[in-house]
């Protein structure tokens, strides 16, 4: 692909690039009508519209518009039937249910919230429970059963709070909140067969994940560096303090917590290393993409791990076959696939950071980078300055999106980013060791030493970042705003894709 082209060739060039857009409008508009239209009137629509572009093999043009229709209505449809699913009768009395822990039981002052799947449900929901502190709450674990009773909420907004809580818990699949008194349930063996083979691996996956975390604590890791290395090597964001996520956001360094691209390339290039360099290995790179999705799981799935993972095994089949790798067309692929599976993943903040950060990195950073091409000649400056115009190339496109959803703008972000890449490497890197290390408990023990070390001076950085004068700007962009700012950055854009080129055929050479 060429380098200065038009955003219409770019889109002309990405065939799957076109097909996201309307599947994107079809998900906004099912989810803002809600399902006060059926998912039959969706499908119907969807079937009829298919039937009529099969008649217009002669007419290009008209077939096109339709078959974007169709990409709509499917994405209208899905997002229907999604919206169906996990729409749950809510009775006014309480009701008796069994239900399994799916999350790590959290300790508040009065309370052990936890994520539990409804059993006796159909289908099975999610419900986020409230648990009298006492004794018997406090010993749950991840996977326990129980039956209880108790009336079930809707999702409702925190008071005095910008947040809209109760979308937040709709897009993430729970069909409300409950508090049980300590009376009112106890521990029962769940049947594993009433349970969905996805919902049994889902479940395995997590009990390993909590087994993963006692390994950290065996290894002698504890208080904000567990926080933190739980939080950046296997998703496990509950113990975190409100402390330790405020100066991670406020120092602009909170995406070093969510797994995403970064993490998934270090762990991609260190099974490279001891799997071996050969890029073009067809089984060489089958393992490695089976410990990347298996990784994937084993964190809980989050859209940004997912999108990074789709366009690691895409970049692994380009490799094996030496094809060209389309990013363009790549993150449209991954968007596609994951809003298949979860059309609300749409709405989930880490799915839009993740995805506004990569296409910005892939519009602006070679632009960046090239305005400090100096810098090449030393391999300090060279790193630090890619590091430096990677980290402003995603700020462009997730800037609005920070502004819109946490009400400030980190003034930090590329210090706070060249201590924490650095950093993260040698973290994943010991961590990994850590959890191999079982067997060896003195030689676990022993790791966990520099790694607590790099965590804690880490964690100190950010923490001063976040203390320093004006380390924020408090400002606030509604939806509108947001989507306005994106439509100024996308219009800079094509006016410097355009003006770019007629600015170098000017100062070349005149032939004679």
């Amino acid at each position: 692909m060429q380098e200065n082209q038009p955003m219409k060739i770019i889109i002309d060039s990405n065939p799957l690039l076109k097909l996201s857009l309307p599947f994107v409008l079809g998900i906004i508009t099912s989810n803002y009508i809600g399902t006060d239209i059926s998912m039959n009137i969706w499908f119907t629509a969807t079937v009829i519209t298919f039937i009529v572009t099969l008649f217009l093999f002669n007419h290009k043009n008209i077939q096109s518009v339709a078959i974007y229709i169709i990409i709509y209505m499917l994405g209208g449809f899905l997002t229907n039937k999604r919206l169906a699913e996990i729409s749950f009768s809510l009775p006014e009395n309480e009701i008796s249910y069994e239900g399994i822990i799916i999350s790590e039981p959290v300790e508040t002052n009065k309370t052990v919230k936890c994520d539990v799947l409804l059993i006796n449900t159909t289908p099975h929901v999610k419900v986020k429970e409230y648990f009298y502190k006492d004794s018997v709450s406090k010993a749950l674990r991840i996977g326990d059963g129980f039956q209880a009773t108790s009336k079930i909420q809707a999702p409702k907004n925190i008071q005095n709070s910008s947040f809209d809580y109760a979308k937040y818990l709709r897009h993430h699949g729970f069909a409300g909140t409950t508090f049980t008194c300590s009376w009112k349930w106890k521990k029962k063996t769940i049947d594993a067969n009433k349970l969905t083979f996805t919902e049994r691996i889902t479940l395995y996956a997590i009990k390993l994940r909590s087994n993963l975390l006692r390994e950290y604590i065996k290894a002698g890791l504890q208080g904000d560096n567990l926080q933190i290395i739980a939080a950046m090597t296997l998703g496990e964001k509950s113990l975190m303090t409100k402390e330790t996520k405020e100066a991670f956001s406020v120092s602009g360094a909170s995406h070093i917590l969510a797994l995403s691209g970064m993490h998934l390339s270090i762990i991609y290039a260190i099974l490279l290393i001891f799997i071996g360099r050969k890029k073009h290995s067809l089984i060489r790179q089958l393992i490695i993409m089976l410990a990347i999705w298996t990784f994937v799981l084993l964190v809980g799935m989050p859209p940004s791990a997912i999108r990074s993972a789709i366009m690691l095994s895409i970049y692994s089949i380009a490799c094996v076959f030496r094809r060209s790798k389309s990013s363009y067309n790549t993150i449209a692929f991954a968007a596609i696939t994951i809003l298949i599976f979860n059309p609300l993943y749409l709405f989930d903040t880490g799915f839009q950071m993740s995805f506004m950060a990569v296409l910005s990195i892939l519009m602006f950073y070679k632009h960046i980078y090239k305005m400090l091409s100096i810098l090449n000649r030393n391999i300090i400056t060279r790193y630090l300055w890619q590091l430096s115009a990677v980290s402003i190339a995603a700020q462009i496109g997730t800037a609005p999106l920070v502004m819109h959803y946490f009400d400030r703008m980190p003034c930090y972000s590329l210090l706070s980013n060249i201590i924490v890449v650095p950093a993260a490497m040698l973290i994943i890197c010991g961590s990994i060791f850590i959890l191999i290390l079982p067997p060896l408990p003195s030689l676990q023990h022993f790791v966990s030493i520099p790694v607590a070390f790099v965590t804690e001076k880490m964690s100190s950085g950010i923490t001063l970042l976040s203390s320093l004068p004006n380390s924020s700007i408090s400002v606030h962009l509604s939806v509108t705003q947001t989507l306005c700012v994106y439509a100024i950055i996308l219009s800079f854009y094509l006016i410097y894709q355009i003006i770019k080129p007629q600015q170098s055929l000017a100062l070349s050479p005149m032939r004679y």
